[in-house]
């Protein structure tokens, strides 16, 4: 066996699947450089993203209930001749989580959004436009290397082989809408109903997880209208899906670097309060339209931004080239790559 590598990511319908499916990301592009993989969570986790199963990566039972320390036990119990990298993707757990994995670990790499409590790694990675490392200035030890920004997004390998995107500036006739895995506040519909209104002509493509407490709803609004709704259940080539839209409507998070690295001008939604500074920043630079908070963006908010988009070819035309400038896909080799040099 070769080097293993061990991630603490969880998911849940409350949380999503962001998390996770980051972390598939990276697990795949070091199982294609000769690495094993195992993923650290609960059986919530394991019921909440399908996919995390049907990629073939082992697990190891981690309750998200326990304590930084019961965790890192579990680790050592489960684990006893250590990790090669310990790789964590996790709010809840702080530098108590890291310095409980010292030694057990041989090189720690954490992913972040929030820039807001100690960290012990060797490694930082917060892949959001907006943020500097100096933002870390104080939480990571002096000698952890920061990778930051999207040039380091953690996309699968397809957005890398996607290659320059082909332009978006002519008619819409085909929508993409993406508002994560689980999509707690039920945005979907609400896009779904807002191209319905403002877009009747347009083919309207949907993402969602087969978990989601929304797909059966999801699923009526499209079976009410076969021809142009088209559901797809666990999607698992987002590359492939958004390949053929025109426009989208979509999450901040990982889909934001997605839809990016694509051109597919877009318009977005925050669905968490980590998504706030890339949305912010990603706005500023003009790289997608910002129809607010899912919690209180109604169909109306979403016809008016669509009203905009569709309307102006050069407008998009102008989104798909600042977006795509942003994030080329390739950020997971930039990771391998730094794993690599750092000792």
């Amino acid at each position: 066996m070769g080097q293993l590598a061990v991630i603490r990511a969880d998911a849940s319908p409350t949380i999503g699947g962001g998390h996770v499916m980051r972390c598939l990301a990276l697990a795949n592009g070091l199982r294609a450089n000769g690495w094993t993989c195992l993923f650290a969570c609960g059986d919530e986790t394991l019921m909440t993203s399908s996919m995390l199963t049907a990629t073939g990566h082992g697990h190891v039972q981690v309750p998200g209930d326990l304590s930084a320390a019961e965790q890192a036990r579990c680790l050592r119990s489960a684990l006893p001749e250590g990790a090669d990298l310990l790789v964590v993707d996790h709010y809840g757990l702080d530098q108590d989580f890291g310095l409980a994995c010292l030694g057990w670990a041989r090189k720690i790499l954490v992913v972040d959004d929030l820039a807001n409590r100690a960290l012990m790694c060797n490694i930082l990675l917060d892949q959001n436009l907006g943020r500097a490392a100096a933002d870390y200035d104080g939480l990571v030890p002096s000698a952890c290397t920061r990778l930051i920004g999207p040039a380091f997004a953690l996309l699968g390998p397809q957005f890398a082989l996607a290659g320059r995107p082909r332009s978006r500036s002519g008619p819409v006739r085909r929508a993409a809408v993406s508002m994560g895995l689980t999509d707690p506040w039920d945005v979907t519909s609400k896009a779904i109903q807002a191209l319905q209104a403002a877009c009747p002509d347009t083919s309207i493509d949907v993402a969602l997880g087969s978990r989601s407490a929304n797909a059966a709803k999801v699923g009526a609004l499209a079976a009410d209208d076969p021809d142009k709704v088209h559901l797809y259940l666990d999607c698992g080539n987002m590359a492939a899906f958004y390949a053929l839209a025109d426009i989208a409507v979509g999450a901040f998070g990982v889909s934001s670097w997605e839809r990016c690295s694509m051109g597919l001008p877009s318009i977005g939604v925050i669905t968490a309060d980590n998504q706030r500074v890339a949305a912010a920043a990603l706005a500023q630079e003009g790289a997608v339209l910002l129809a607010g908070e899912a919690a209180v963006v109604s169909i109306d908010d979403l016809v008016a931004h669509l009203n905009v988009l569709c309307s102006d070819a050069e407008a998009r035309a102008t989104i798909a080239d600042r977006a795509c400038r942003i994030c080329d896909g390739h950020g997971v080799a930039r990771i391998l790559a730094a794993l690599e040099s750092n000792p």
